[in-house]
This record gives C-alpha cells, sequence and structure tokens, in this order.
C-alpha cells in the first residue's frame, strides 16, 4: 500500500506541477514544457524501483522507441485538429501512436538506434508540422482545480497500471507503455 501511494504521490505531484507551469508560461515555453515524458518519467523511476538494471535498460529502449512515435502522436493531432472535434483528433492521434509502436517493434532495437531513431523522426515531423503554427501569442488556458485533478488522476491510472503490469508485458512493452502519450493528451485538452 505504501508502495502504491508513493507512485500515485509522486506521478500526480509532477503532472500538476507541469500543468501548472504549463498554464502560465505561454503557448511556446508550455509546450516545451510539456513535451517531456512527465509521466513516463514518474513511470520509470518506480521501475527502477521494482525491477533490474537489465530490465530498465530494455524499457528505456522502448522508452526512446515510444517517444519517437510521440512525434506523429502530436502531428497527427495537430493535422486532425484543424478540422476535427477533439474526441476524433485526440483518438485518431492514440491510434496513430499505438499503430506505429507496435509496427516499430518488429525491429530490434538498441539504445543507439532508438536515438538515431529520434534523430531522424523529429525534424521531419517538426518540418511538417510548419503549416499548423500561428505566428503570435494565443489566448492563455487556465487550468481549474478539476482539470489538475483528472489529469492527474488519469496519468497516475497510466503509470500504476504499467507499473503494475509491467512483470507481465515485459521491458520493452513496459518501457513503451510507460511513455504512452496520456499527459501530453492531457494537455492538448
Amino acid at each position: 500500500v505504501l508502495g502504491l501511494l508513493l507512485k500515485i504521490t509522486m506521478t500526480a505531484s509532477i503532472v500538476v506541477a507541469a500543468s501548472i507551469i504549463v498554464e502560465r508560461s505561454g503557448p511556446f515555453i508550455g509546450s516545451l514544457i510539456a513535451a517531456p515524458p512527465t509521466a513516463g518519467g514518474a513511470a520509470m523511476i518506480i521501475l527502477a524501483l521494482e525491477h533490474p538494471p537489465e530490465f530498465i535498460a530494455q524499457s528505456a529502449v522502448g522508452g526512446l522507441i515510444a517517444n519517437a512515435a510521440c512525434a506523429f502522436f502530436a502531428l497527427t493531432y495537430a493535422a486532425l485538429a484543424q478540422r476535427h472535434t477533439l474526441q476524433l483528433s485526440l483518438g485518431g492521434a492514440f491510434l496513430v501512436w499505438l499503430v506505429i509502436v507496435f509496427l516499430l517493434r518488429l525491429v530490434e532495437w538498441n539504445a543507439v538506434s532508438a536515438v538515431l531513431l529520434n534523430a531522424v523522426v523529429y525534424p521531419i515531423a517538426i518540418a511538417a508540422s510548419q503549416r499548423f503554427r500561428i505566428a503570435g501569442a494565443v489566448k492563455r488556458v487556465e487550468v481549474t482545480g478539476t482539470d489538475l485533478a483528472w489529469r492527474a488522476g488519469v496519468v497516475t491510472l497510466c503509470v500504476v497500471l504499467v507499473t503494475a503490469a509491467s512483470s507481465s508485458i515485459g521491458s520493452y512493452f513496459s518501457g513503451t507503455f510507460a511513455f504512452f502519450p496520456v499527459a501530453m493528451g492531457s494537455f492538448f485538452i
């Protein structure tokens, strides 16, 4: 029970802190803060407390693969959000993320090749997203206590599920699903 409470507290604290900083910093700085893997980082810390170094090393490779897929998650959301509802845009982005993660599983990755994948994917995604950027600041979004509570709850649930299932799903998918873009998705909402 103490371990579970630690997981919940740590994850919720990270997500709430990031949410408040994103809200107060405006769109550009906010996106730089929202982009890092807040939930994934918390999940990896928890996994490191529960598994041997070899498991964490493979989880880190899975996390790097998931991170590359997050570039396409964000790009897909940006493209779909131009003409579709939040539900369709976010659902489509999650589906693209899942498909890419499972397709990338067909390749045998190591830390170096996974880092190189990110080095190739992100410039492509950034260039492809150029048409979705607008000049000037956009109205800041005010996050309410209710927003923070459900965001922290959803992200915490994801982290708890991944860490609880880690022995069953193995190191690669533990790392991969630790970096499921649930926090990024909640920032989009």
